[in-house]
């Protein structure tokens, strides 16, 4: 990282591209650089990295070399220069540790969330309650191992299908389940009821508290 700023900087301050590419642009190449830097390392990189550009500019500038060096553009006199030097760097430093500080944040938000997931997953995949989780078409997103040991079937025989396809129903309570799904999908989206369903260990009953969010 810092041998590519450092070419790139002594490159375009120090007036060693000056004969390939005579373009008042040309500082803006130090834009992708520093972007690098805050989207791979961090805002101490990024700052790092940028405080050694704004040393080989102001050094170039001030030597006349470069882009804002006055015998390059000719801005009207040293001072003229450096001022518009200055500028640059304020906003290409601006820009670059922002996206840095945005970047680092993103990371830290992700990485907690990471851990929430983490921690939510150890407490849902071992405790002995049957988890499920349903879209709002009715059909299963997610089965708890124990859920699963309960029916005695594998994961696949749940994902993507209704409760009634999943398991075998005690024809007695269908309509109960119906009627069970209709309250979920209304105020207070909420239902609680009690049924029977056919399992390794012939029938049993279930009882439903079932939660819309």
């Amino acid at each position: 990282l810092f041998v590519t700023g450092f070419a790139a900087a002594f490159g375009v301050f120090a007036s060693m591209l000056q004969p390939m590419l005579l373009v008042a642009s040309l500082p803006y190449a130090m834009f992708p650089v520093l972007f690098w830097a805050a989207a791979r390392f961090g805002p101490r990189e990024t700052a790092t990295l940028y405080f050694l550009i704004g040393l080989i500019a102001v050094g170039g500038t001030g030597f006349g070399r470069g882009p804002f060096g006055e015998s390059y553009i000719g801005f009207g006199g040293a001072y003229s220069n450096l001022a518009e030097l200055y500028l640059f760097l304020l906003v290409l430093g601006g820009t670059s540790l922002i996206f840095a500080c945005g970047r680092q944040q993103l990371a830290v938000s992700q990485r907690a969330l990471r851990d929430s997931e983490e921690k939510y997953r150890l407490l849902v995949d071992h405790q002995t309650d049957l988890v499920a989780k349903y879209g709002i078409d009715g059909r299963i997103q997610y089965v708890s191992p124990s859920h699963r040991d309960f029916y005695g079937k594998p994961e696949a025989e749940f994902l993507g299908r209704a409760l009634p396809e999943a398991v075998r129903l005690h024809d007695e309570e269908r309509g109960c389940v119906a009627a069970g799904w209709k309250e979920v999908l209304s105020p207070p989206y909420q239902t609680s009821h009690e049924h029977r369903v056919l399992t390794p260990r012939g029938w049993r009953w279930v009882a439903v508290l079932a939660r819309a969010v």
